[in-house]
């Protein structure tokens, strides 16, 4: 007599499907866990787009009392897929699926900013670059209430710009303006990129979130790093990294970078800083006197942020290029040419220079006419220069007087002559000695002298040694430590300066 026992062995079913779908922050943890019914043995397998996913520092896995978990940390970008959970025993197999997407969240430079200094009138055009993962969904904010499409307003984001064209500005547009970006991690704002006038304060503000320690390191343009000085603070407190420069200089102007570094990675962000200068007059002539039938020329040089706009009047009337005058502007300098000069030629004549600004910047010189002979004068003297040893340089200088002038030139008390070292030219009462493949031996006095009937001047200047030579580094500065608990990189090299 015997006893027959059936046993039946029930495949796998899953009793708790995974999510269908979940979106994650970057640097984030997740937790998947589904319940399975069927009989022992069963064997739980993860899959990540149809590669099997084994345990290690990124995933945790485990299968008690029924329950298959899994644990993803530090999640990236690129850890976004399809995720798999099989089960499987001698009498078959079931599995669940879910969709994981993770997403880096949007991170921009927060400057404390105001739309000033702006032509009336004149359309402007602000932008902000996001970083993250698209789609986003963009506002627009101005002093805090968010600004709406319309023919005011025209707004527009493609990609990572986001960006709003401001038409016709007027008195009522001044104010901060800010992009709100969101996706679906979530939001940050950023303030567009920042312009400022010469003398402005400017602060440039990130907001920073991650686990400590931090590091932050501002960078600007090519990667130089930014470093305090008298006239530039960098504060990091409160999770709040500030660049603050007490009065902005031309040489401000640039893209800023604030990097921030922890053990999860790396991350930037940045915005440029254009700084407005007020047109100026640098060199101006003095009072001129010209021998009547004779031409002479009024120059001014100029600088400030283009667009400059200059004018030349004569007691008070606008001048324009006809046959009497020739008006030029090119590389700074503005010239009024009096053709053919004549006793009503004599005169109060004005100078005037201006930029969006608003900044106006006026010069007036005395012309006067006589039948006698004038003398030669400088009205523009010889001025210091540095040079770069084995290149040239030029040296000018400017002279009135009634013509025909002639010129020379002396280095140490000896006249030089024109040839492969020197060239000298005399153009519209312009004097130029060009000096090539600078040495040692070209240092000294050099002076010019303008001669004709009625007499002679002279100007001088003295070229020192050592010509500047350029500065070369035998070693690039590398990062060699950081302070672990603090929020300093530090920087070390055993740079050494060669002249």
């Amino acid at each position: 007599m015997f006893t027959l026992f059936f046993g039946f062995i029930e495949p796998p079913r899953i009793i708790t499907k995974l999510d269908s779908s979940r979106v994650v922050k970057q640097h984030d943890f997740t937790r998947y866990e589904c319940k399975i019914g069927g009989s022992p043995e069963i064997k739980v397998t993860w899959y990540k787009d149809e590669t099997e996913i084994h345990d290690g520092e990124k995933y945790r896995m485990s299968f008690i009392d029924s329950m298959a978990v899994i644990e993803m940390h530090n999640l990236r970008v690129e850890d976004s897929g399809d995720y798999i959970c099989e089960a499987r025993n001698a009498a078959g197999s079931a599995s669940t699926s879910t969709s994981l997407k993770v997403k880096g969240q949007n991170f921009c430079l927060k400057q404390d900013t105001y739309l000033t200094s702006v032509p009336w009138h004149e359309n402007v055009h602000l932008e902000c670059e996001l970083q993250g993962t698209p789609p986003f969904q963009i506002s627009w904010y101005k002093d805090k209430r968010e600004i709406k499409s319309s023919k005011k307003y025209k707004m527009m984001s493609e990609n990572y710009l986001a960006s709003i064209h401001i038409l016709s500005v007027d008195a009522t547009d001044v104010g901060e303006y800010h992009c709100k970006a969101i996706n679906d991690v979530g939001s940050d704002t950023c303030l567009s990129d920042f312009t400022a006038v010469v003398g402005d304060t400017v602060e440039l503000q990130a907001t920073i979130e991650g686990s400590q320690p931090i590091s932050v390191l501002w960078l600007k343009d090519k990667g130089e790093i930014v470093t305090e000085s008298e006239n530039l603070w960098i504060s990091y407190s409160e999770n709040v990294a500030t660049l603050r420069i007490g009065k902005a200089e031309p040489a401000s102007a640039g893209k800023y970078i604030c990097q921030i570094k922890n053990d999860a990675g790396v991350q930037e962000c940045f915005a440029t800083l254009s700084v407005l200068e007020p047109a100026v007059i640098v060199e101006k002539p003095g009072p001129m006197k010209v021998t009547s039938g004779d031409s002479c020329t009024l120059e001014c040089t100029v600088d400030g942020t283009p667009e400059l706009t200059t004018r030349w009047f004569k007691n008070g009337k606008e001048l324009s290029t006809n046959q009497k005058y020739k008006i030029s502007f090119s590389n700074k300098v503005s010239g009024l040419k009096i053709l053919n000069a004549k006793v009503e030629d004599s005169g109060e004549y004005t100078f005037e220079v201006k930029n969006s600004l608003y900044s106006c910047n006026i010069y007036s010189c005395v012309l006067s006419n006589t039948d006698r002979i004038i003398p030669p004068s400088f009205t523009r003297k010889l001025k210091e220069v540095n040079g770069l040893s084995g290149s040239s340089v030029v040296l000018d200088c400017k002279v009135s007087g009634s013509p025909p002038i002639s010129v020379s030139w002396f280095h140490d008390g000896h006249e030089i002559t024109s040839g492969d070292k020197y060239q000298t030219t005399l153009t519209d009462n312009t004097c130029s000695l060009k000096v090539n493949t600078l040495k040692e031996s070209d240092m000294g006095t050099y002076s010019c002298t303008a001669t004709n009937v009625a007499g002679s001047d002279e100007c001088s200047m003295v070229l020192f040694w050592p010509i500047f030579t350029p500065v070369q580094l035998s070693h690039k500065l590398t990062p060699k430590k950081y302070f672990s608990g603090s929020n300093t990189l530090a920087w070390f090299s055993n740079t050494c300066i060669a002249w």
